[in-house]
């Protein structure tokens, strides 16, 4: 084993600086702009607001292909686009904080941040916001009564998987925690 002497120590600080950066502006990110709850923010409320965010949450497949075609921004936002977002950026907080320590226990540090970045694919691959979105598109460009019950059943497979209309999620956001 090779004993670190101050200069090595300095220069290797040195050398993740840019990675402690940017750990602390995802981290920055995170809790300003991009908080759990982002959809809070965008209730039409008193006539003040963003967008004119429904009352009740969309939980039919047919209820989200309706809110995506009167406005996909708010579909992607009540959807959980930015929890996606939220997890991707949190996976740069996981490399800063293994640079800032794996020297204390390698080992550790690498099962940790591996596992971190296990939950994050988990979540990015049950995440089913752009998927809805382009079921919802193509549901409305399809005329036939058989085609745009095709294209339900496939949205409420989906939601099977990954809805926010509904407390339980599916096993794709609880495996990622």
């Amino acid at each position: 084993a090779r004993c670190c002497v101050s200069g090595d120590v300095q220069e290797t600080n040195a050398s993740w600086k840019w990675l402690y950066y940017a750990g602390g502006a995802s981290l920055a990110a995170m809790v300003v702009l991009l908080r759990r709850f982002f959809g809070v923010e965008l209730i039409q409320f008193n006539g003040f607001g963003i967008f004119d965010v429904p009352e009740t949450m969309p939980t039919l497949a047919s209820e989200w292909f309706l809110l995506f075609q009167q406005d996909r921004f708010l579909g992607l936002v009540l959807f959980g686009f930015f929890d996606l977002i939220n997890y991707l950026l949190l996976g740069v907080v996981f490399l800063a904080l293994y640079g800032a320590l794996h020297r204390t226990n390698k080992s550790m540090m690498l099962t940790a941040t591996a596992l971190g970045f296990t939950g994050i694919a988990v979540y990015a691959a049950s995440h089913q916001a752009f998927g809805m979105l382009s079921l919802s598109n193509t549901y409305a460009t399809i005329s036939s009564d058989s085609g745009r019950s095709l294209y339900l059943a496939a949205g409420e497979a989906l939601l099977a998987n990954h809805n926010p209309g509904k407390l339980q999620q599916g096993s794709g956001m609880y495996v990622s925690f």
